[in-house]
């Protein structure tokens, strides 16, 4: 079943690594969550085979105090958006398939975030069916940034800011060496190791920046649950032996996604994590990949620079260096099971 699943996933065009069971088998293991249901329903048979689904979602389970839960559809359900009435009904009969599983779960609400563009013919207003509203808090991000991969480096060099360009230059003058990481089902020690290093750079970006990081689990969970899939690199710049940044990204369909970075603020000088980045790049185009995502960015004013008062903006400045296309997406909706507990659970977050 999973396999068939996996498949769909990957044919489908709103289909991203979120939805599939490699992504459902990381997550359950995370912090506050536990497991995840398959909805589908199925297409009919071709030649006597089994069926194709035509439509459903990947939720995931996340525990709440009290025994209660929230179930949560990471980009998705996947459904014919480019149809909006359609995937209203669509979306409709996978809400009447999880009605039973919310009750027996306990759950308060579920959240859905579909990947459809801002720019596109159907958007939440018109997708979602009644009582849908938007969602009180986000996991993915609203806003990203997509390098266009079927260039030639040149080109994507010369779309580059002037600075982008220069810090790379910067590294690679100073002899900074990238290299991937051990895959964990192959050299489980040496993975281990990276797996310290890398966190070791978070733990200090982190303090150095005020964000918050996953436990070490976490990043060791997504990566054996990704990497023996090759649907997951780490990759690390290292001068003089030494490492000194480190980047997570994954690989699925057309596109290689930036997901976490870290860097030793003492060698900043040397610009690592724009060569880090530049190799990552051109290691996907190299393998076929058709998009480099940079996942999140800060929402961008009209002359194109992110907002200051985003907590993406930092991390948007580094990213704006490389170039790309800005892309957004509709906002994730919720529907609430127990309106009266979603209520009380919004209000107390406020006050966090």
């Amino acid at each position: 079943m999973n396999k068939d699943w996996n498949r769909f996933v990957a044919s489908h065009s709103f289909g991203t690594i979120h939805q599939t069971t490699f992504w459902g088998d990381f997550q359950a293991k995370s912090r506050n969550r536990d497991k995840y249901f398959l909805i589908e329903v199925k297409g009919e048979s071709k030649s006597g085979s089994e069926a194709i689904p035509k439509f459903g979602g990947l939720f995931i389970r996340q525990r709440l105090p009290f025994g209660l839960s929230w179930l949560y559809c990471p980009r998705g359900p996947l459904c014919n958006y480019e149809n909006p009435e359609l995937a209203k009904k669509q979306l409709q009969e996978i809400l009447e398939k999880l009605k039973p599983i919310a009750r027996k779960e306990k759950a308060v609400f579920v959240r859905m975030d579909p990947p459809i563009e801002k720019s596109a013919q159907s958007n939440s207003a018109t997708v979602f069916p009644p009582h849908f509203k938007r969602a009180h808090a986000e996991y993915q991000p609203e806003h990203t940034l997509i390098i266009d991969l079927l260039q030639s480096e040149d080109q994507i060099l010369s779309q580059m800011k002037p600075k982008g360009r220069y810090n790379i230059k910067v590294a690679q003058k100073h002899d900074v060496k990238i290299r991937k990481s051990a895959n964990p089902s192959r050299n489980s020690s040496a993975f281990k190791k990276d797996l310290d290093a890398f966190y070791a750079l978070l733990t200090q970006t982190c303090k150095r920046d005020g964000f918050q990081i996953h436990s070490k689990s976490y990043y060791e969970n997504m990566l054996e649950a990704l990497m023996p899939q090759n649907l997951a690199d780490l990759y690390f710049a290292e001068y003089e032996g030494k490492v000194i940044a480190g980047i997570i990204v994954t690989n699925f369909k057309d596109t290689t996604t930036y997901y976490f970075g870290a860097s030793d603020h003492n060698f900043r000088h040397l610009m690592a994590p724009y060569l880090l980045q530049w190799e990552a790049l051109t290691q996907a185009k190299k393998d076929g990949f058709k998009f480099y995502d940079f996942l999140g960015i800060a929402p961008l004013d009209q002359s194109g620079a992110p907002i200051k008062s985003h907590h993406y903006s930092k991390i948007t400045d580094f990213k704006l260096k490389f170039g790309g296309t800005h892309i957004s997406h509709q906002p994730a909706q919720e529907f609430s099971f127990k309106k009266l507990i979603f209520s009380a659970i919004k209000f107390a977050k406020k006050f966090r």
